[in-house]
């Protein structure tokens, strides 16, 4: 299995949704197509299960948590991947902590990170539901997930 692809938690989701890979990644996708069907658009799937966003304005994740309102079930794996602030090809105006609260309304939070490669970090949020311990003190995005803080 793809290095990238293990580090992400894939588990034979299927599709795959790549939405806005930048052209530095094409052998990942062709990678992910020889293991699973691959689309690229949210109009193309009507629950996404595993999906891989890469965003750098605000705007596009308000977009796609605009989108993806009452579509989400079960346990499922949405990394954002945005440019890392040391990036020098890529620039977004948010980061790691800022630029997310849009997420709190399908009672996503953030729970885990890690490096794409030089220029993309991914976020991958999850569903409050399936988190088990929420520790962050601060960032919560959802009312859900600062309920589960309080106990």
């Amino acid at each position: 299995m793809h290095q990238l692809l293990k580090k992400l938690n894939y588990k034979d989701q299927s599709p795959v949704l790549l939405l806005n890979l930048p052209p530095e990644l094409a052998d990942f996708e062709k990678y992910v197509q020889t293991v699973t069907e691959v689309v690229h658009s949210l109009d193309e799937v009507e629950k996404p299960q595993f999906a891989l966003f890469f965003v750098t304005q605000l705007q596009e994740i308000e977009h796609i948590a605009q989108a993806l309102q009452g579509r989400l079930e079960g346990d499922v794996i949405l990394w954002f991947v945005y440019p890392k602030g040391t990036s020098k090809r890529y620039k977004c105006n948010f980061n790691r902590d800022t630029g997310w609260a849009s997420l709190g309304s399908l009672r996503l939070e953030s729970v885990r990170m890690v490096a794409v490669n030089e220029d993309w970090s991914a976020l991958r949020m999850r569903r409050v539901e399936y988190i088990k311990v929420l520790t962050r003190k601060f960032g919560t995005l959802s009312e859900e997930g600062k309920e589960k803080l309080k106990s």
